[in-house]
């Protein structure tokens, strides 16, 4: 009876399709992993800060790029798609160039240590902005047509890419981690266009990217999904603000990327696939109008106990742990590690409960709250330069706020739950 059950578990389309983009994200961040235990015994501190500062910043015009447009191309016909992918590309243009050009005043100024980063950096902005967005459209045309077998395989080609050029570029240091980012984008484009060949004329669409530009729909668009960019950039803004901040020391500034970034591979892993499904679920359990107080609360305590293991390590061992794994001038990084904690574990018990604020369409509560946020931030960011607080020391009071903050979006979506309920 049970194998019965398996097997038809594990026949199911849907759950085809998700074990093989989910496999093939895992690979991929395994092998991230495994590089990194090699690239950061190569790359210093400070080059690791440089590009993290600089892929912060791109990430902005990434936000805006397509407009927002590449989940539509995804929902719609394939008519309205294809116009869809054309407006998208567009506004890519455009936002490149000016990517570009913000970069500049920013290098020109020496705002936020732009000053330290290389003039081709400048060029780069534009191509990567270009490129990483028409990879992301290029990649939802793909999930329309459901080729998740294809795409598991590409998110592991690409972090192979990626290490490859990591190793390549090494004696250039930021650079090039940059070059490594560039030279993948490309390769990965060229091979979902070759795939997608079939279903786009690539030569028409060219032409109509660069020939038939007109600004209105453009704008028309711009305005109707300015909301949905709003947020995301309030979103970006929790993360991004800290390593503007930390810009004056980008070995610092590396450490704390490391740290980051490690934290959120193992939780990314369980709770992005978790969150889809849960979303799912609770907005069929809504439409047929089932309870839901005990999935909430099974989802919440399974979360909670997932990352025990993952907490008491770090927080016992996180410098040992990190010099042994990334070498014996990382052992910061563990410490900035105990101090983000907090607030990357109660980010990982949000991630799921976020999606009964989307389906009880609480999307303007949420963006007043970010708003909030950002001020609380940016007002622990002037009180810590005023008062010259080291960086350990701010990082404690941005990651206990943070914490706090995340608590309240966690309550006000268990609260909204039992509303619903009675």
């Amino acid at each position: 009876m049970i194998k019965k059950l398996i097997l038809y578990f594990f026949s199911s389309k849907f759950v085809k399709n998700n074990i093989r983009l989910i496999g093939g994200t895992t690979i991929a961040q395994f092998l991230n992993f495994i590089f990194n235990i090699y690239l950061t015994r190569v790359y210093a501190p400070e080059s690791f800060g440089e590009f993290s500062l600089y892929m912060s910043f791109i990430s902005y015009f990434l936000i805006c790029s397509a407009l927002k447009l590449d989940i539509e191309i995804v929902k719609t016909e394939n008519d309205t798609s294809n116009i869809l992918l054309i407006r998208s590309l567009q506004s890519n243009l455009f936002f490149s160039f000016l990517s570009a050009m913000v970069f500049a005043i920013f290098r020109y100024f020496n705002l936020f240590n732009f000053g330290k980063l290389n003039s081709i950096w400048i060029l780069l902005a534009f191509l990567i902005v270009f490129l990483q967005t028409s990879m992301q459209l290029f990649w939802m045309y793909c999930v329309k047509q459901q080729l998740f077998a294809f795409q598991g395989k590409i998110k592991i080609i690409e972090a192979l890419l990626l290490n490859s050029f990591y190793v390549v570029f090494q004696k250039i240091q930021s650079l090039g981690l940059v070059l490594a980012n560039f030279l993948t984008l490309i390769v990965t484009n060229i091979i979902l266009i070759v795939r997608l060949k079939k279903s786009i004329s690539f030569y028409d669409l060219s032409k109509n990217v660069l020939f038939s530009f007109e600004y209105l729909p453009l704008i028309t668009i711009f305005r109707k999904q300015f909301y949905y960019m709003w947020q995301s950039i309030l979103e970006l803004l929790q993360v991004s603000l800290l390593t503007f901040y930390l810009s004056s020391d980008l070995a610092f500034l590396g450490y704390y990327s490391l740290a980051f970034r490690t934290l959120q591979v193992p939780f990314r892993l369980i709770s992005m696939p978790l969150s889809q499904v849960f979303f799912s679920e609770i907005a069929d359990r809504k439409r047929q109008k089932k309870p839901l107080r005990y999935l909430v609360l099974k989802t919440f305590f399974s979360l909670l106990v997932i990352s025990l293991p993952i907490v008491l390590m770090i927080l016992l061992k996180g410098p040992d742990l990190f010099s042994l794994v990334f070498g014996k001038d990382w052992a910061m990084a563990g410490t900035i590690a105990q101090v983000l904690l907090l607030w990357i574990i109660t980010d990982f018990l949000k991630a799921p409960l976020m999606q009964i604020l989307y389906v009880f369409n609480k999307q303007k509560w949420v963006s007043y709250a970010l708003s909030l946020n950002i001020l609380i931030l940016i007002l622990i960011m002037i009180v810590s330069n005023y008062w010259s607080l080291n960086y350990i020391t701010s990082m404690w009071l941005i990651s206990i706020t943070q914490a706090i903050f995340i608590s309240s979006i966690i309550f006000k979506a268990i609260k909204t739950t039992l509303q619903y309920e009675n």
